[in-house]
């Protein structure tokens, strides 16, 4: 009966997976994504697999399918060949996603194709002929005489569900640092955060051609639906917006140490990636952005957390006003994102161009390439 009961579990989980919905349901696509990978594929396999097999023991142990059930020994055998494979399956994702990298658990999974499908399909036959031979035979008198559940076995149901569901309440829920409480305490103060997250643009200043950005970088997020991102990123601002037209030039602080003689900036202009030194700048307005400090209520690291807080300011540098500003949060635990404007995608770069009214105005780098390539 365990036989039956674990093929039809793993049947039903590989095609509907039931357990996987309940679990994404009640805990959050997002709130998943952030534990570990082995932590995920263990909650997953007992959601989906191991509550399953026992309720379905447990039911047809109460339907007394013993009694009405036709077994041979072709059927145990598939069914058993088929349970084992997929067992063998699960334990090989769990132990790869517990490496770091990626590449043993993309390995199992390429190959996992080879041994899940013929598992499958040994499952569909299997339960297909135990189904046809006892709908066929259901007149003749049962081969076997069926017991009512003990307390025994049913002791032992119970431990099977409860002691992993122990295990996985104690690990995720209440240790110190379990995934799923600092989950909670993310969403709760990425909540309050949230409240100060804004964007205020005061004054658009006119004919920017270039700009001083400390520093030249950004995150970008995309696919954003109410507040939640699907896909992010990180790259430069500069090089970008000079590149499709938006500013003549962009200038950075100088990396090398300027107490050595090393000029303070580097001016870039199309396709200038080196830059040319300078120890004033010539841009009338900066971008500076600064990460914002986040405190734990408990006293995590607030890296465990998974918020960032960054906050964006635009200065007249001849005045020193600040022109625009930006606040804005991400859980990377949440996948969530607050201080943007409406869904679809942010980025920095694209709070720069609206705060200083930039359009395409100056050749771009595709232009360029084209007069370049007319020419030869």
């Amino acid at each position: 009966m365990a036989n039956v009961a674990l093929a039809l579990a793993f049947l039903i989980s590989m095609l509907f997976s039931p357990g996987g919905r309940i679990l994404r349901s009640v805990l959050g696509a997002p709130v998943l994504q952030s534990l570990p990978p082995y932590q995920a594929h263990l909650l997953s396999a007992f959601a989906n697999y191991l509550i399953p097999a026992v309720l379905l023991y447990g039911l047809l142990r109460l339907l007394h399918a013993e009694a009405w059930l036709r077994h041979r020994a072709l059927t145990s055998r598939l069914l058993g060949a088929a349970n084992v494979l997929f067992v063998i399956y699960i334990t090989a994702r769990i132990f790869a996603s517990s490496i770091e990298g990626g590449g043993a658990s993309f390995a199992v999974m390429a190959y996992g194709v080879l041994v899940v499908w013929p598992a499958l399909l040994m499952s569909i036959i299997g339960l297909g002929k135990l189904a046809y031979r006892s709908i066929q035979e259901r007149t003749e008198p049962p081969e076997v005489t069926s017991q009512p559940i003990g307390m025994g076995e049913g002791a032992a149901l119970i431990a099977v569900v409860a002691i992993p569901f122990s295990v996985a309440v104690s690990t995720l829920f209440l240790a110190e640092n379990a995934p799923l409480r600092l989950a909670q305490e993310a969403d709760s103060v990425f909540q309050g955060l949230c409240q100060s997250a804004s964007e205020k643009i005061i004054d658009i200043p006119r004919d920017v051609e270039g700009v001083y950005l400390e520093p030249n970088s950004e995150a970008y997020f995309d696919r954003i639906v109410k507040g939640t991102y699907r896909g992010y990123g990180s790259g430069q601002v500069g090089n970008p917006l000079v590149f499709t037209g938006f500013l003549r030039f962009f200038e950075e602080s100088n990396e090398r140490n300027p107490e050595n003689g090393a000029a303070k900036y580097l001016k870039h202009g199309l396709r200038d990636w080196k830059g040319e030194p300078a120890n004033e700048l010539v841009s009338n307005y900066g971008v500076f952005q600064t990460n914002i400090n986040i405190d734990s209520p408990e006293g995590h690291d607030v890296k465990a957390l998974g918020i960032r807080g960054t906050r964006v300011t635009v200065k007249n540098l001849n005045t020193g006003q600040i022109t625009a500003s930006l606040t804005y949060f991400t859980s990377a635990r949440h996948r969530k994102i607050c201080g943007h404007s409406g869904d679809g995608s942010f980025s920095v770069r694209d709070f720069i161009k609206r705060a200083l009214g930039l359009t395409q105005r100056f050749p771009t780098g595709a232009q360029q390439t084209s007069e370049t390539a007319s020419k030869g």
